[in-house]
């Protein structure tokens, strides 16, 4: 059931790349810096912010989506002390 879950939290490609812009705009993420931020950097300071709702926090991928579930096409993995520009 799990891994169900997971496979239906897809992100469209141009959510991702609006999200990488809007960092650069200083609001998201006032301290980000694409050579220097790690993914745990924009997770902790952008992400979770982003993704907390009156009802609680949840996936920015649910947010995003409103409620809507969206079957992943590919599988992107990631390490939390690379810079997150290059998981981008």
């Amino acid at each position: 059931e799990k891994v169900k879950e997971l496979a239906n939290r897809g992100i469209t490609l141009s959510s991702l790349l609006d999200f990488y812009e809007r960092l650069f705009d200083g609001i998201l993420m006032p301290s980000f810096l694409p050579d220097l931020s790690t993914t745990i950097d924009v997770v902790r300071q952008a992400i979770v912010p982003m993704s907390r709702t009156d009802a609680g926090g949840f996936a920015l991928a649910t947010v995003w989506n409103e409620g809507r579930l969206v079957l992943a096409q590919r599988m992107v993995t990631h390490s939390w002390s690379n810079r997150f520009a290059d998981l981008v």
